[in-house]
């Protein structure tokens, strides 16, 4: 049976540049990690071209902050890495200019975490830059106590790629990600929303860790 990735990409493989040119900021996301993905996968070339297309039609820097994971993605596997700067510049320009309210500043940090877990180690500088923002705005959250998905996810895929003590806080993000898996539609991810369905994967992976 085809997942839901596969038939993402397939229907991406069939996409026309003119339907590639009017994908919104986070579409451009979602299915350009995708093809990103796919790449680093099988090494086949017409997933980076695919890549490429949905690149070149979004200009500079996105402005949903929310979309940036993309960016940095395709700077690392598909760039030169030239506009690493730029990338880690808006994310810690937008973490100093503060945040609307914890909806915002959750669905920041999903997004940081998922363009520290796209940064090329070898920048080592950057990655120290952009693992220091997350755990300063991560703290001010945890403080606040209002808990979404978004924040359920910045906190288990922190753990889970290595910039976040398990020990200390695998329980807290398990817990607020837990009720997800009692809602009965876990294995129908087509009808969850994105942010959910990738909080319940990184919930799998760090409690699949943790039964071994």
């Amino acid at each position: 049976m085809e997942t839901k990735r596969q038939e993402d990409i397939r229907k991406l493989m069939q996409m026309p540049e003119e339907a590639i040119a009017s994908l919104n900021e986070s579409e451009a996301d979602r299915l350009g990690r995708l093809a990103v993905m796919f790449y680093k996968e099988t090494g086949d070339g017409v997933y980076k071209e695919k890549a490429e297309q949905i690149r070149a039609a979004q200009g500079e820097l996105p402005e949903d902050i929310c979309a940036m994971p993309f960016f940095m993605e395709y700077e690392t596997v598909c760039g030169k890495k030239e506009r690493y700067n730029k990338i880690v510049d808006r994310m810690e320009d937008e973490a100093s200019a503060g945040f609307a309210d914890a909806k915002a500043r959750n669905a920041y940090l999903a997004a940081l975490v998922d363009v520290i877990d796209g940064i090329s180690f070898e920048i080592y500088e950057k990655y120290r830059t952009l693992t220091a923002v997350y755990k300063r705005v991560l703290k001010d959250a945890l403080a606040e106590g209002e808990e979404t998905t978004e924040l359920a996810y910045a906190i288990l895929k922190g753990c889970n790629i290595g910039i976040l003590l398990k020990e200390k806080y695998a329980e807290t993000g398990a817990l607020m990600a837990g009720h997800l898996k009692n809602t009965g539609m876990t294995d129908q991810t087509e009808y969850l929303s994105d942010i959910t369905a990738r909080t319940i994967e990184q919930y799998d992976l760090l409690a699949m860790e943790q039964s071994e």
